[in-house]
């Protein structure tokens, strides 16, 4: 009705995800279901990529029961499990697994690296979704205020539309104070694009301003202060 197209996500494993799902089921005949978050990570569904590989049945089966036929992997991140690697081991684990895309998240702060990124990925033949991006890394300061993010965008966008391997992309919308893991001395990147009042921010303004069969990096805007 507004505009956005809601796609599920089976989270993890355990009582509050992937059992829950199971018992209550899901949102039918949408898009896409994503696979579990960053199971790379011990502090999100921190899942082995063998153990994930035996849960997908399960996440096979709830997508069918919901009449949803498009299935996306676990979306990984980097961290000391190498996300390369957990896939490897993941799709090495997972023969004739249904897995319709691949999804992951990079919070590097500068289109060269972002590109860099993305050419990891096509290693495994799917098209990519990333499924959040935004700049929060401690080794780019300069790029972590509203400033920094725009700068970022004009960057980001236009080549994430260039790219045919890109199938989807969404922003990580956070604003600096609101990040469950702060990573630069206490702060991280002020990303946010909607305010809690429903109004957009500038980098929101910014990011909605992105339209057209041919995007190109629209008029610079001034972030609120």
């Amino acid at each position: 009705r507004h505009g956005i197209n809601f796609i599920p996500m089976v989270w993890g494993a355990g009582a509050n995800h992937l059992d829950r799902a199971v018992e209550d089921g899901l949102p039918r005949e949408k898009r896409a279901l994503l696979g579990f978050n960053e199971p790379n990570f011990p502090e999100q569904a921190n899942l082995s990529p063998q153990k994930a590989a035996s849960l997908w049945p399960l996440v096979e089966e709830l997508a069918r029961n919901a009449s949803i036929n498009y299935i996306v992997s676990p979306a990984v991140n980097f961290a000391a499990y190498d996300p390369i690697q957990w896939l490897q081991e993941f799709f090495g684990n997972c023969t004739g697994c249904k897995v319709d895309a691949v999804a992951f998240h990079t919070y590097t702060c500068f289109g060269r690296y972002l590109k860099d990124h993305i050419e990891m990925y096509k290693i495994f033949q799917r098209p990519l979704w990333l499924t959040e991006f935004a700049c929060c890394e401690a080794s780019s300061l300069e790029r972590l205020p509203a400033e920094g993010q725009m700068a970022y965008m004009r960057e980001a966008i236009p080549l994430l539309e260039r790219d045919e391997s890109i199938e989807m992309y969404s922003w990580f919308s956070m604003f600096e104070d609101d990040w469950a893991f702060p990573i630069v001395d206490g702060k991280n990147g002020d990303a946010g694009l909607v305010y809690s009042n429903g109004t957009l921010s500038a980098l929101g303004e910014l990011y909605a301003s992105f339209t057209g069969p041919h995007l190109v990096a629209p008029p610079s805007i001034a972030p609120q202060t």
